[in-house]
């Protein structure tokens, strides 16, 4: 029970705040944030697929 009060109070606010968002001008347009949001997809994946063994590293 609790957990439907919980989620009944979270999605309108985030619709709130995604209104509140939406409603300011900012300079930073969509190719942007695309531009971004590609750097740090290629910077995740490339975390997940280079982990490091500090048996490798400090091998002779």
């Amino acid at each position: 029970m609790k957990t439907n009060q919980l989620v009944a109070l979270i999605i309108p606010g985030v619709i709130a705040a995604i209104v509140l968002l939406l409603s300011f001008r900012s300079p930073v347009n969509a190719d942007t944030l695309i531009g971004f949001g590609t750097i740090a997809v290629l910077l995740a994946l490339l975390a997940l697929e280079y982990r490091f063994s500090w048996k490798r590293l400090l091998r002779r």
